[in-house]
């Protein structure tokens, strides 16, 4: 990366240090309160005196509840560098995409230059997958769970399983195995299945099982004798 990641967090910490009430921007889907305010400068503080001491967990888990409560761009950018820190690259992958998509209208040029480079740092140590899947409707999973909805989706380099299923379809499985920096483009067109063609049940009128069926003068008779049972077979 161009900066280290202790220059970014210092940068960071020196000129996003405090949250003041009047400075809040967005609570999402909830009702802006004081109360709310206060709990995620708390959190906010909380993160950055972890990060200081380098508690990255600690940082990430106050940060990330700081960020649920109430969207900060400073409480963003300090959780994306905790999960630099971390080496956890999708994560900071997500939480830079975010804060673009929510800051990048207010920050100032060099700002937003520099966080699109870090993205693109970033986004070296992570893969992509693109899926153009038919049908558009099948119920798709990755690594056994259902992926965050758009594309692409950003993994970690190595082996990955996508499956797809759909009524009337066969289902669908790919062991994907993605290298850093890759950007991979999957299309999957599932196949139909066969329709199933069911055996007749045997009709009332159908002959029974040939034992059932033989005449009574075929089979053997028992028969009592003074010394024990025997067999005797009519003509």
């Amino acid at each position: 990366m161009p900066r280290s990641v202790l220059a970014y967090v210092i940068a960071s910490l020196l000129c996003a240090t405090t949250i003041t009430l009047p400075d809040l921007g967005r609570a999402e889907g909830t009702a802006d309160t004081p109360d709310r305010y206060r709990q995620a400068e708390a959190l906010f503080h909380l993160g950055l005196r972890a990060a200081q001491r380098s508690d990255w967990p600690a940082a990430i888990s106050a940060l990330q509840r700081s960020v649920e409560l109430v969207d900060r761009p400073s409480s963003y950018f300090n959780l994306v560098l905790c999960h630099i820190e971390q080496q956890n690259w999708v994560a900071a992958h997500r939480t830079l995409s975010r804060y673009l998509q929510l800051f990048g209208p207010e920050l100032s040029k060099d700002e937003e230059a520099e966080s699109k480079q870090l993205l693109r740092d970033v986004a070296l140590k992570t893969a992509q997958v693109e899926l153009q899947i038919t049908p558009p409707t099948a119920a798709v999973t990755l690594d056994g769970s259902t992926p965050p909805s758009g594309f692409p989706w950003v993994v970690t380099p190595g082996q990955h399983t996508v499956a797809a299923t759909a009524p009337g379809y066969l289902h669908f499985q790919r062991k994907l195995m993605l290298t850093a920096a890759q950007h991979l483009h999957l299309k999957v067109q599932l196949q139909l299945q066969e329709p199933t063609t069911l055996s007749s049940s045997p009709s009332a009128h159908s002959s029974p099982p040939a034992e059932e069926t033989s005449s009574w003068w075929q089979r053997p008779l028992l028969w009592a004798a003074a010394g024990g049972v025997g067999t005797c077979q009519r003509k």
